[in-house]
């Protein structure tokens, strides 16, 4: 299975959804054997291999950084990647445990909440989210980047 990436070029204001991602020694990022960029010029961003439910019969891919609208509430969230901590609870005692993969940060509040496979309707998240947006395309000024 080969992972998805798309490309945010920060000077150029553009996103780019290549076939093909190399990284050189130096750190140059190249796409599609064509363009060129720093580190610091753009932001690579992972597919989380899901689609959304929404868009058309096979929804769009859902990726780092994409705004995503609860089909239930109304919410929106950030997709990230990244670790989060939370209480569970051992035979004994509450052990904090940390949990690495994506995950959905509220807009508003900043709380992460991770992917529920099952929820009490029976759907996984991911069947319950529709992309709205991206922080970088969108007019989503009040969400601080933090990649």
């Amino acid at each position: 299975m080969n992972t998805e990436f798309r490309v945010w070029d920060i000077n150029g204001r553009m996103m780019y959804y290549p076939d093909l991602i190399s990284i050189s020694r130096d750190g140059t990022i190249s796409i599609n054997n064509t363009l060129n960029f720093r580190p610091h010029e753009c932001v690579l961003q992972k597919s989380t291999s899901h689609r959304d439910y929404n868009r058309d019969y096979k929804g769009h891919v859902i990726f780092e950084g994409d705004i995503v609208k609860q089909k239930i509430n109304g919410k929106l969230f950030v997709v990230k990647f990244g670790i989060i901590k939370r209480e569970v609870m051992s035979y004994y005692e509450k052990i904090e445990v940390e949990i690495e993969g994506f995950y959905y940060e509220n807009l508003h509040t900043k709380f992460p909440a991770l992917l529920i496979t099952k929820n009490k309707y029976g759907n996984h998240d991911k069947e319950t989210v529709e992309i709205v947006g991206n922080i970088f395309e969108d007019n989503f000024n009040e969400y601080e980047i933090t990649f």
